[in-house]
């Protein structure tokens, strides 16, 4: 479960996560309004997986410019089948995710995780270990934006089935479930505790 915050409002070590992500040039990049395609929850069959605190390389992704962003084929789909557009790195700011997405996004769908390709021909799910070792077949995630904050969520399944895209457009109605139970804390911008 991923959700968009903005780089101020990170915990410190996901910030330090996101500049070392960033490299050289950081500060130039990241701005305190840019959002952050942050790791709130995880869970799965390996037990590392049951800790967003143990993620190696999903701990946050900023949206900091169309090329960061393109340059992770699996987030540059993502981005792209939600509906956002991302050009210039001062464009990337919270409230234009929200413009860009509305209330409601589309399905994020990768049909085969072992063979499926973006328009460059790379890989949309690049470790090739990852999804041999776990059996990993279709990928997909569904999300929508909190109107008033600018916060938009995003839930990512792997899955070790074949799912059919009007299957994963079914856990649509899940999203409108999660905002609103989580609408409270979101509007208090309470999303990381203390």
């Amino acid at each position: 479960m991923f959700a968009t915050v903005p780089f101020a409002s990170l915990p410190a070590t996901n910030r330090a996560f996101v500049e070392k992500l960033v490299g050289p040039g950081a500060r130039e990049v990241l701005h305190s309004k840019t959002p952050v395609l942050t790791l709130l929850g995880t869970r799965g069959g390996v037990p590392r997986w049951n800790s967003r605190h143990l993620s190696e390389g999903h701990v946050g992704i900023p949206l900091a410019s169309a090329d960061f962003v393109d340059a992770i084929p699996m987030i540059a789909s993502l981005v792209k089948q939600l509906g956002l557009a991302i050009e210039r790195a001062q464009d990337v700011e919270t409230a234009i995710v929200t413009q860009s997405l509305g209330r409601m996004a589309g399905v994020f769908y990768v049909d085969d995780a072992a063979t499926a390709l973006d328009s460059k021909g790379r890989r949309i799910i690049a470790s090739r270990e990852f999804v041999q070792e776990h059996g990993v077949r279709t990928v997909f995630g569904f999300g929508g934006a909190y109107g008033l904050t600018g916060t938009f969520v995003v839930a990512v399944v792997f899955t070790r089935e074949s799912v059919g895209r009007s299957q994963a457009e079914r856990f649509m109605r899940l999203a409108n479930q999660l905002k609103t139970s989580t609408m409270k804390p979101v509007t208090r911008r309470h999303i990381f505790a203390g």
